[in-house]
């Protein structure tokens, strides 16, 4: 046998031998990918699932016996695992999630337009630098209303309060938000019944265990910009713009829920912003652009469908819009969302 012949055999020996191993990182990821959707589709906490090679490991908490096995089978039925380490614990009952902090005192934080209005007391001064630091570094430093009062007899400032500040800045029209004692009463009007969930989901996940106290009410539309938000928001209601799992391709259902939104914008004027959010799951180096890929799908098929490119403008968030909280399949479900604002020209 020639030296040519030999060495070419002892190469492709290598490649067959090296192959595999060059494929696995992509054969792990498939497979975490589907384990995961499956999980989720039955209504189970994907995050238990961790994925070496072909080897799924099951860790973590679950409420019964039962669970534990049907999670377990599902893993062991997804295409491609080799084998399921069920490593799940029984939880023991609990009371409930533990409140969040308790006031030290009453708060207002109030929303109209561009400014927030910070009203009520603080236990110190460096507690009032810190919330009004805190709001002008979100809202803009003139955007920022301080009314703040000083009282040294009131206990320590909760530090979820800035993502309440943080919160408000998200969302459009005018709302007050009043903390006091274990409670948080919103007020405000909004043009639909989709934003004020959205608005009592996000007040659930930045204040867990606070008594939420809806006062909320659905005005009616005044201008063409806010009746087209109003009718858009009215035909989204409870749907889903849905995708390939980790993909920007539309499913036959998300086609089916834009041709709601392109009826919409034949009916009305105006410009409308499509935003993309994620769960958490991933890195948010992977979150951003897959969040933006997805809102540049949405306007690539109202495009195609007949609107004006002109009037669409995209944009994705990642992780960094929940409205809901990561730690449960429910609320990482609705945090993978698209959204739809109709800009306000000037």
């Amino acid at each position: 046998m020639s030296r040519i012949v030999f060495l070419g055999l002892i190469a492709l020996v290598l490649l067959c031998v090296l192959c595999p191993y060059c494929r696995a990182p992509a054969i792990q990821q498939d497979i975490w990918t589907r384990t995961s959707a499956d999980l989720m589709a039955a209504g189970f906490d994907d995050s238990v699932v961790s994925v070496s090679g072909r080897d799924v490991t099951l860790t973590g908490t679950v409420p019964s016996e039962e669970v534990r096995d049907r999670i377990g089978d599902l893993a062991a039925s997804v295409w491609g695992v080799r084998t399921v380490d069920n490593r799940l614990q029984i939880a023991a009952p609990t009371a409930g999630p533990a409140p969040a902090a308790a006031m030290p005192g009453r708060l207002e934080l109030i929303k109209e337009g561009p400014k927030l209005i910070l009203r009520g007391s603080v236990p110190s001064e460096d507690a009032r630098r810190e919330l009004v630091g805190r709001a002008e570094s979100v809202w803009g430093e003139g955007n920022v209303v301080d009314e703040l009062t000083v009282d040294p007899s009131l206990g320590v400032m909760p530090g979820w309060v800035g993502g309440v500040i943080d919160a408000l800045h998200l969302r459009r029209g005018d709302l007050t938000v009043t903390l006091e004692d274990q409670s948080a009463i919103l007020e405000g009007g909004v043009l639909s019944e989709l934003t004020e969930e959205r608005i009592l989901s996000t007040a659930a996940a930045v204040m867990p265990g606070f008594d939420i106290v809806d006062r909320i009410d659905v005005r009616e539309p005044e201008n063409d910009y806010e009746r087209l938000q109003a009718d858009l928001d009215s035909r989204l209601r409870g749907k889903v713009v849905e995708f390939g799992s980790d993909s920007a391709e539309l499913t036959a259902n998300g086609r089916a829920v834009l041709d709601e939104v392109v009826a919409a914008m034949n009916a009305a004027p105006g410009r409308v912003q499509v935003s993309g959010h994620t769960d958490s799951q991933a890195s948010q180096e992977h979150n951003l652009p897959l969040s933006e890929r997805r809102a540049e799908s949405v306007r690539d098929y109202l495009v195609s469908e007949g609107i004006d490119a002109d009037r669409i403008v995209t944009i994705g968030f990642g992780e960094t819009r929940s409205i809901a909280t990561n730690q449960t399949a429910e609320g990482r479900q609705r945090n993978r969302r698209t959204e739809f604002h109709v800009l306000e020209e000037n």
